[in-house]
This record gives structure tokens, C-alpha cells and sequence, in this order.
């Protein structure tokens, strides 16, 4: 699952929490957007849950945006 999060305010400290929590975040071409995707985490379920516990979900300092998965066709 990829998230793609627009700043409204510092990144530093959302970038971190995030790492701590084992997303693995990149910047993306704007500077106040970053996009991040965790291993454990194949579904928006899950993703909202884990981000609500970090208190970023209804953080009214950044936007969130929940990127559905490719599907790989065989």
C-alpha cells in the first residue's frame, strides 16, 4: 500500500514517525509531498489504523491520500 502525503507543515517530524514505524518514505517532486509505503501494510484498512495510532490520521497538519495497489496481470 503507498500513501501520498501533502505537508501542510514542517516534514521533519512526520518523516521520522513514519521511519520509526517502518515506512519507508521518499519526496516526491514538490517539496511539501512525500509518498511513503510500509511491508506490512497491503490494504487502506490497515494503513488508516497504523497511521491513527501515530496520531497522523487526523493530524490537521498534513493531507493524506491512500493510493490503491497496481494489480499485476498474469
Amino acid at each position: 500500500m503507498k500513501i501520498h502525503i501533502n505537508l501542510l507543515r514542517s516534514a521533519d517530524v512526520f518523516q521520522e514517525t513514519l521511519r520509526q514505524d517502518g515506512w519507508v518514505v521518499s519526496a516526491v517532486e514538490r517539496t511539501d509531498e512525500l509518498e511513503a509505503t510500509h511491508p506490512q501494510v497491503g490494504n487502506e484498512d490497515t494503513a488508516r489504523s497504523r497511521l491513527h495510532r501515530l496520531g497522523l490520521l487526523t493530524s490537521g497538519s498534513i493531507r493524506i491520500e491512500f493510493l490503491p495497489q497496481k494489480r499485476r496481470w498474469d
